[in-house]
């Protein structure tokens, strides 16, 4: 896997996360395409780059302990800019 193809499966797997998609790991890893392992391969690194994400039995889904979004790269704080 390239790294742009990693770079798009965390950040649509993070969509899915945000939108609230119901299913386990099989089916969330169906939707992406992906095995089973890669799936969980892929969690494993959101966590290590810090996403808080853990799986609710009770609403049988993948879900962020806190509200955010998962993104590579520099992201520019409009607020911050300077005006010339």
């Amino acid at each position: 896997m390239t790294n742009d193809e990693k770079r798009n499966l965390y950040l649509r797997l993070d969509r899915m996360i945000r939108m609230k998609y119901k299913g386990g790991a099989s089916a969330l890893a169906n939707r992406l395409g992906v095995s089973r392992s890669t799936f969980f391969r892929c969690i494993e690194e959101m966590k290590s780059m810090g996403a808080p994400i853990y799986y609710n039995e009770l609403s049988q889904r993948y879900c962020y302990e806190e509200e955010g979004s998962f993104a590579f790269g520099f992201i520019r704080d409009i607020t911050l800019e300077r005006r010339d």
